[in-house]
């Protein structure tokens, strides 16, 4: 029996008094209840106290899987009797082989530019992937929008009429001026570590192009810069009246 639980809406200590309550009957098939616990840190410490002794000794047919993206706010006398598995993010082979096995078994008409489109949005997530997949199949949504790649050039030729240009062009199409700005923080991040010879295993052939493209254009002092400016700008992003 494998059982989910969003702990970000069922975060209440009465909600895992009732859980710690159903964890004492037997499964219904196999030998094994699995109770995944998703976004666990959102659980309240009153919460926690709660669960502690069954998770301290749990019934021999309970496995718990707490699973979260803050494990730091995960309280102590938690953690210290969880086993730590640490997942990271998958290669771009790696994403490319899932979507074909997701589209071959599922019968899917998706091109090869759909295909690469789909391992290029997922930035090594198997669940973004499969979303950017879906997309794909549900609206044909298979161009890649160029704003971030015309505001690398503008940066390597120092174009300012460019680099506005290329903003005004992004917002246009619906970028938020945030997620623009985040997607090229993220861009020159790939081209500094392509530039330092450790480029991130992620990077679709596309983009290890664009990086290996802009990385030769200025020096690993400049990309230095722009990251420190833009990371600066972003967080005065929240304040700005106009964030462009």
């Amino acid at each position: 029996d494998l059982l989910e639980i969003d702990a970000a809406s069922h975060n209440s200590v009465d909600d895992i008094r009732d859980l710690v309550e159903k964890v004492q009957y037997t499964p219904q098939r196999g030998r094994y209840k699995v109770y995944v616990i998703d976004e666990v840190h959102m659980v309240t410490k009153q919460g926690f106290n709660a669960l502690l002794k069954t998770l301290e000794e749990p019934p021999d047919h309970v496995v718990f899987v707490l699973a979260t993206t803050e494990p730091h706010k995960v309280v102590e006398t938690i953690r210290s009797r969880a086993q730590h598995l640490e997942l990271g993010l998958l290669s771009a082979e790696e994403l490319r082989a899932l979507v074909d096995e997701v589209v071959a078994d599922a019968g899917l008409e998706v091109d090869e530019e759909g295909r690469a489109h789909a391992v290029r949005a997922g930035r090594g997530s198997a669940r973004d992937t499969l979303s950017a997949l879906d997309r794909v199949v549900a609206g044909g949504m298979t161009s890649d929008d160029s704003t971030v790649a015309d505001l690398l050039g503008a940066l390597a030729d120092t174009d300012a009429t460019a680099a506005l240009s290329a903003v005004a062009t992004g917002i246009a199409r619906g970028r938020e001026p945030r997620v623009l700005g985040e997607a090229l923080l993220a861009a020159l991040r790939d081209a500094f570590l392509v530039r330092m010879g450790v480029p991130p295993e992620q990077l679709s052939d596309a983009d290890r192009s664009r990086a290996e493209s802009f990385a030769e254009s200025v020096t690993p002092a400049a990309i230095t810069r722009a990251l420190e400016m833009f990371g600066s700008a972003l967080v005065d992003m929240r304040r700005a009246p106009d964030p462009r």
